[in-house]
């Protein structure tokens, strides 16, 4: 492959010394092991579910803001040793506050939410009265288990009354507030609601019609505005496995992956209404039935998904067909994804997992351009969507956790978009095996354990450091002057060379994410800008200035 040219505003190459993990909590003190799983990050808390086999509490909800202090368990919901979370597919976080599925001994399992507080968590609304419970999950529900989704402030789910079955249901974390939207099959018909998703100002799912045939249907939250814009049209993908959307809004239009049954799967789109929901792109292949795009996002005004059956092409596309193409790397070569692997989104970089016509199987970065597609490491054994092999997302850099082959365990990497930036970080002699992975106030927080064996798998707080970014493309010889430097509120560019005024105006922190992209002005306004070192990229021309 060509070699790939950064130039370094700052320091060319450097390790940072990064600051080893701390133990956040020892729920199990010892070298017991908890069990720990679902890390779901909120707005100043991450939730957690966690049994600390004490015998005084069984699986309940547990909150942290990383310190020891801030770590407990909310509530015993059902007393004592007995497990308060049963049947668990997952934490939905609206604003700051859980909602989750509970079984507090009487009710079954039910809708409860929690502030963080033993008297903030509370059974939202006993759906199905008695112990039956209205959120069961496995035979119970058809096999098809309750789903959900956040659209603003409300939760959208699937329950079951006991007298309507499994239908589309509405919560605003009040009893009054939570209730059946529509009798999608009427009676006690089973609707199998699935991939339900909010894109735009709609909620869009899977669900029978009261032929028992799969439909689109879409809802704006009342029974008027809950209709099918599809009939017989299956709604299926990855994305539930992989933690992806199911459904997008891009351009007007809302994307997913359907066929007409439950093997041809091609990317639809809709405009929201019967008429404009239709077939976009076909993935004609001698080799595949499908495409089965999954992946769903939105990335630098584009949208972006991959083909799980379609040799796991990563495409791009403008919302035309012609505008719908495999990205290809700095060579001109296709990138295949694994299959059950996804991306790493940050503010404008995108990090994969891929290989390049069968060699150079690694971590790839992109920013959508063939000249910005490259293999940062050769390591091959991670996946971002995995519950065991995670990754976290802080600015534009990520930390990852990724196969130490010299030392034969898994470790804690990082990366900051940059071949030289992409290095390891934490080592197995001190904490090996990270994993559920979020972030809180620009902190990881996730489950590792301790090579002295002095604690289990428990929850671990880590601040990374990152090498200062290369900025690609930049000339050594800076062409604009600032003053004042240091400067508090407004800084005046000079020095301008001939057609600088038609670029646009782009100031970068130390770690290279983009703070303001604005059009040209000899003045520019920093003061909501924090203390400290910028730089202020024109055209090809840099520099760096102070901010008081």
């Amino acid at each position: 492959m060509k070699k790939l040219l950064f130039t370094f505003l700052i320091i060319p190459s450097i390790l940072i010394q990064a600051q080893e993990p701390t133990l956040i909590k020892d729920i199990i003190p010892g070298s017991g092991q908890p069990s720990i799983l679902s890390l779901t990050a909120a707005e100043t808390q991450v939730f957690f579910v966690a049994d600390d086999y004490d015998g005084m509490s069984g699986s309940e909800v547990w909150r942290t803001d990383g310190t020891e202090e801030g770590t407990y368990l909310t509530k015993d919901i059902n007393p004592g040793a007995l497990h308060g979370i049963t049947y668990f597919p997952g934490i939905f976080v609206v604003n700051d506050i859980a909602f989750f599925i509970a079984n507090d001994g009487d009710t079954g399992n039910e809708l409860w939410k929690s502030d963080g507080t033993e008297a903030g968590t509370q059974l939202v609304k006993d759906i199905d009265p008695g112990y039956d419970g209205g959120l069961e999950g496995g035979a119970a529900a058809g096999y098809y288990d309750p789903c959900f989704t956040v659209l603003g402030d409300i939760l959208y789910f699937s329950a079951d009354d006991g007298t309507h079955s499994y239908e589309l249901w509405r919560s605003d974390g009040t009893e009054a507030g939570t209730y059946m939207v529509k009798d999608l099959v009427a009676g006690d018909g089973n609707s199998r609601m699935d991939y339900i998703e909010a894109a735009g100002d709609r909620v869009y799912f899977s669900a029978y019609n009261n032929d028992y045939e799969f439909c689109l249907w879409m809802t704006d939250g009342t029974e008027a505005g809950t209709v099918i814009l599809k009939e017989d049209l299956w709604i299926n993908s990855y994305n539930d496995q992989l933690g992806t959307k199911s459904f997008i809004e891009y351009d007007g239009y809302v994307y997913f992956a359907a066929g007409p049954d439950n093997y041809d799967r091609e990317l639809w789109r809709t405009d929201g209404t019967e008429a404009g929901t239709e077939l976009f792109f076909e993935f004609d292949d001698d080799e595949f039935e499908d495409g089965f795009p999954a992946g769903l996002e939105v990335f630098k005004d584009k949208l972006i998904f991959w083909t799980a059956e379609f040799d796991n092409k990563f495409f791009v596309s403008d919302g035309t067909v012609a505008g719908t193409n495999v990205l290809m790397n700095s060579e001109g070569n296709e990138l295949n994804l694994g299959e059950y692997d996804t991306y790493l989104v940050t503010e404008d970089k995108l990090y994969f997992p891929a290989s390049e016509e069968g060699i150079n199987n690694g971590l790839w970065v992109t920013d959508l351009t063939n000249e910005g597609t490259f293999l940062l490491t050769e390591q091959s054994f991670f996946h971002f969507n995995d519950l065991i092999h995670g990754a976290a997302a802080i600015g534009n850099n990520i930390v990852f956790e990724s196969f130490d082959y010299d030392n034969a365990c898994w470790a804690l990497y990082q990366s900051n978009g940059t071949v030289e930036g992409t290095e390891l970080s934490i080592p197995c002699s001190v904490t090996y095996n990270p994993h559920d992975m979020v972030t809180l106030d620009g902190k990881v927080i996730m489950i590792a354990e301790d090579a002295a064996g002095e604690y289990g798998a428990e929850l671990w707080l880590y601040e990374p450091t990152f090498a200062p970014v290369a900025i690609d493309g930049v000339a050594e010889n800076n062409n604009i002057n600032i003053y004042p430097n240091p400067a508090a509120d407004y800084i005046q560019i000079s020095n301008i060379e001939q057609g600088i005024m038609n670029k646009e105006v782009f100031i970068q922190n130390m770690e290279g994410r983009i703070m303001k992209a604005i059009p040209f002005s000899n003045e520019i306004n920093i003061s909501d800008l924090s203390s400290g070192i910028y730089f202020i990229k024109i055209g090809n021309s840099v520099q760096k200035f102070m901010k008081e």
